[in-house]
């Protein structure tokens, strides 16, 4: 049903699996960092079994969220 929350690489992070994504040449030069900044991204399929997804601001957000709906769909 649901997968676990997944990390979206953001153009503004400096760590590295961003600057992979998003070179330096392309999209500008930021201060390197250890942990990315980029949103996290929920996805599941609802009771039509439709994909869905939602973008949220930190992993316990994500986490709170997919453990939500979890719940909604088991009930």
């Amino acid at each position: 049903m649901a997968l676990e929350p997944e990390q979206i690489p953001s153009r503004t992070c400096g760590c590295p699996d961003c600057i992979i994504d998003y070179p330096p040449h392309l999209y500008g030069d930021r201060p390197p960092q250890g942990v990315c900044h980029g949103m996290w991204q929920v996805r599941w399929r609802d009771a039509d079994r439709r994909q869905r997804l939602k973008n949220l601001p930190t992993l316990a957000d994500a986490r709170g969220f997919l453990a939500d709906v979890r719940r909604r769909s088991a009930a």
